[in-house]
């Protein structure tokens, strides 16, 4: 005897949500954006710049890392702005500085 299983119908706005997590999932595990944008963790960072995690956290902190992005809480780093700095003999980008106004 077969076992009939009933169709559970889910609704379109909870399967979206569901398809976005899953997305969102894969995207931490892969480092890779759907559309083919390589972006890549500190950690990937330092090892592919033979640079330790902390040097890459402090020059990410400065604002000179290029492709740096915030997405949620963390830091990932478009791989392909990285090289074409690399490319250029220039990997950082010029300091933030910050104009104090001065007291009078």
């Amino acid at each position: 005897m077969v076992e009939v299983i009933p169709i559970i119908e889910v609704p379109e706005k909870e399967l979206t949500a569901v398809r976005n997590q899953q997305a969102s999932k894969n995207i931490e595990k892969s480092g890779t954006i759907p559309d083919g944008s390589d972006f890549i963790s500190p950690k990937q960072l330092a090892t592919r710049l033979s640079m330790s995690l902390k040097w890459v956290e402090k020059q990410t902190q400065a604002r000179r890392m290029p492709g740096q992005v915030k997405m949620g809480r963390v830091w990932r780093y478009h791989w392909v702005e990285v090289q074409k700095r690399m490319l250029t003999g220039q990997l950082l980008l010029e300091p933030i500085r910050l104009h104090s106004r001065k007291s009078q």
